[in-house]
């Protein structure tokens, strides 16, 4: 939900994956907080994401954990890791890995059900400041990809809940940001809303333990509340969203930051105005669907997203480290993702997307994750797609 970690995708909602409401009258309100949590995708917004397995190291510029972050000024792009992180993030891979065994582990954690995979074309501009001709967006040029829309938590498309676009595109040469990645794919993994629910790794282990908690104690997510009222808040802001008219048509953000050379920034997609209605009301289960069917396929009409970084400008009041604060900079477009009318709600294509995997490190080294959510995220995505392509016993 939150980014998804989708996100979204962390984003990166974070723990719908945890979700099944417990059956106690009276605590509607405190349940409803389930339906909600990222994958950090969004555990997302994390996409098919997760969280710090043992053997996983930690960036060179945050591998030391800081006791305190105000010894010296924050700089641009500066990750400082909190003291407790490396625990917490080993907890929360523990945990992530606990409950899909427990459930179905050849299903998403986060993000479990998509309204389709389409095939895009993603355009570098040529007309992009000299600070942000990093990477990727050195010079222009036109990718292939496929994006993938989805719901963070819920099947029924009518009940509110975090929504993801996860972009993969193709054929990216250059350092990964991963030394094992031999791969060619940079992915973007975004959702559709601004902020992450929680700020750390640590806050998310503490609310996937209430709402774990919750199935023996009716007041387990009562006293996180208590606990935690900003999160909660945050949460139950989330459920006030309703869905979009379609998946066209809405705006998704990476939630969290990501390096660009010696700066950070985030990352928003913003849709065309030609992307389809504005104002269509939830009618059916499956109408985000359906909405995507009408546009690309009945339609034979384009979808156009405009893709922004949004750059940290000032390291105190946009912290890399808090994925709660909106960055209030102006975005600056990248790069244009065009969506070509075409025939993708297919036996054959819903499998394929069914199989598809999204994990925002899967990315050039100059274009990095960023902060305490992406950390877990590096850990937490790979266990959980470890699960699903896990042959059945």
């Amino acid at each position: 939900m939150f980014n998804s970690w989708r996100v979204g995708g962390m984003a990166r909602a974070v723990l719908a994956l945890i979700s099944k409401p417990t059956r106690h009258p009276g605590r509607e309100s405190m349940n409803r907080l389930t339906v909600i949590v990222p994958t950090l995708s969004a555990v997302a917004a994390l996409g098919a994401c997760v969280w710090l397995s043992p053997g996983v190291d930690l960036p060179a510029a945050a591998a030391k954990q800081t006791a305190s972050t105000t010894e010296q000024p924050l700089q641009l792009g500066e990750e400082r890791v909190p003291v407790g992180e490396d625990e917490a993030i080993k907890e929360l891979v523990a945990l992530q890995v606990a409950i899909m065994k427990k459930t179905d582990p050849t299903k998403r954690g986060q993000h479990p059900k998509h309204h389709g995979c389409v095939e895009a074309e993603f355009a570098i501009r040529g007309d992009l400041p000299k600070a942000y001709q990093v990477g990727i967006f050195r010079e222009a040029k036109t990718y292939k990809a496929t994006v993938r829309f989805s719901n963070g938590a819920q099947q029924d498309d009518t009940i509110p809940d975090i929504h993801g676009m996860a972009i993969k595109v193709l054929g990216v040469k250059g350092p990964r940001a991963l030394e094992k990645d031999d791969g060619e794919a940079h992915d973007f993994v975004l959702i559709d809303t601004e902020v992450f629910f929680a700020p750390d790794a640590k806050t998310v282990l503490e609310f996937m333990k209430a709402r774990v908690a919750a199935a023996k104690d009716p007041e387990a997510m009562k006293k996180f509340a208590a606990k935690d009222p900003n999160t909660a808040a945050r949460v139950m802001a989330a459920l006030k969203k309703m869905p979009p008219p379609s998946p066209l048509t809405a705006q998704y953000w990476s939630t969290v930051p990501f390096k660009l050379g010696d700066r950070a920034v985030k990352y928003t997609a913003q849709p065309a105005v030609g992307n389809g209605p504005k104002d269509a009301k939830p009618s059916a289960a499956d109408y985000l669907r359906t909405a995507m069917v009408d546009h690309l396929t009945t339609g034979k009409k384009a979808a156009v997203f405009e893709l922004c970084l949004i750059p940290q400008t000032d390291a105190t009041k946009m912290p890399v480290e808090d994925p709660t604060v909106r960055w209030e900079s102006k975005p600056v477009p990248v790069a244009t993702i065009t969506i070509r009318p075409q025939t993708f709600d297919t036996a054959a294509r819903r499998a394929e997307c069914e199989k598809s995997s999204f994990d925002p490190w899967h990315a050039l080294a100059e274009h990095r994750p960023l902060g305490g959510i992406n950390r877990a995220r590096k850990a937490v995505y790979p266990e959980s797609v470890k699960l699903r392509q896990a042959p059945l016993p």
